[in-house]
């Protein structure tokens, strides 16, 4: 079966929402019940959020590591040093203790330095 566009998946979740029925959706988009599952469950809010927060924690990294080149703050005006610090002590502070929290304040740590 052909890769469906993101036109078609959009249509095939507005029809579940209006249906709740697989079955009905997957006969009103000429496609299999198993292909409206997968959709469906491709698309939870709870996969999305993951998905998303997986994709921030990418970003974040790719920051942070362009943050703790020294030429970078070495050439980074003040200012701007003190708020980029002081953003990442808040977040800190309000984060549980884990690998990735334990790798920000080391960086802080040697920011300070």
């Amino acid at each position: 079966m052909p890769k469906l566009s993101d036109i078609k998946k959009e249509k095939i979740l507005g029809d579940y929402k209006e249906t709740k029925s697989y079955e009905e959706s997957a006969k009103r988009n000429k496609i299999s019940v198993a292909s409206v599952q997968k959709i469906i469950d491709e698309y939870s809010p709870e996969k999305f959020d993951t998905k998303c927060r997986i994709k921030a924690m990418e970003i974040i990294n790719l920051y942070m590591d362009e943050l703790s080149k020294s030429e970078k703050i070495k050439a980074a005006p003040l200012n701007q040093l003190a708020s980029a610090l002081g953003v990442l002590i808040d977040k800190v502070g309000k984060m549980e203790k884990d690998t990735e929290t334990e790798n920000i304040i080391s960086l802080i740590e040697s920011i300070k330095e």
